[in-house]
C-alpha cells in the first residue's frame, strides 16, 4: 500500500500581487478556469477530487495578479 498524495494550490498574495482578501477566491478560480485541477492518486488510482461544473475564462482568474500583464 502507498501513501495518498493529494495536489492542493496555494495562493500567494505577495508573490502574486493581488489583495489578500482574495485569497480564497483565487484558489477557487484555479479549478473553475482549468489551470489547476484538484486530485488524489491513492492505491494506484487517479480520481478527481471536484470537477468544476462550468469553465470559465482563463482571464478570469489572471486579471486580479499582478504578475501578469493582460
Amino acid at each position: 500500500m502507498t501513501a495518498p498524495l493529494s495536489s492542493i494550490c496555494c495562493p500567494c498574495p505577495k508573490g502574486w500581487k493581488f489583495d489578500e482578501k482574495l485569497t480564497l477566491e483565487m484558489g477557487r478560480l484555479a479549478v473553475e478556469t482549468g489551470m489547476w485541477t484538484l486530485y488524489e492518486w491513492e492505491n494506484g488510482e487517479y480520481k478527481y477530487s471536484r470537477l468544476p461544473k462550468k469553465i470559465y475564462a482563463v482571464g478570469e482568474y489572471m486579471k486580479y495578479q499582478g504578475r501578469f500583464s493582460i
